[in-house]
């Protein structure tokens, strides 16, 4: 039988997987899906990193909370992001889309971490254009911004598409 958090890091069906039973029995079963673990990650931040949309989406419809954050102030979208394009390095492979849908439903994108970093400032530099929604104003003109602004930052200002 799976662990608590391994219902949703192991949520594919490859090998050493447990595909998507434990997660559904753990909702069905009313089990406290916002519970975190010794980092501060929960169900969604463990599917977030690993890159399984279907338990994000799972999580997301039985009302867990979105903006939880671990220990390093980071939230799911946060790990989403970072592990975009990390291939080999998590179970799953669909974190752009996690990244996308996590955003469609409300994930704030602006958010700093401990490290000062917001999750899209994590994509790769090819997956940038899939932050939604996230203006960043200079006068009268929307710009988007998806880098850490602080003391070291040059930011620089791109025109705003019509």
């Amino acid at each position: 039988m799976a662990g608590f958090f391994e219902a949703a890091s192991h949520f594919d069906t490859d090998e050493g997987g447990v595909g998507p039973g434990p997660l559904r029995k753990l909702i069905e079963g009313g089990a406290d899906i916002d519970r975190a673990d010794r980092d501060g990650m929960t169900l969604l931040h463990y599917a977030c990193r690993e890159g399984h949309l279907l338990a994000v989406k799972l999580l997301l419809e039985a009302g867990v909370a979105l903006e939880k954050q671990d220990r390093d102030a980071r939230t799911p979208l946060h790990l989403a992001c970072y592990m975009a394009g990390r291939e080999g390095m998590s179970r799953g492979r669909e974190h752009i889309e996690v990244s996308v849908y996590l955003q469609q439903h409300g994930a704030s994108t602006a958010a700093q971490d401990a490290f000062g970093h917001t999750p899209l400032s994590y994509l790769p530099r090819g997956a940038k254009l899939v932050g939604l929604n996230t203006p960043a104003v200079l006068g009268t003109n929307a710009v988007w911004a998806t880098t850490v602004v602080d003391d070291r930052s040059m930011v620089r200002h791109m025109p705003s598409h019509p």
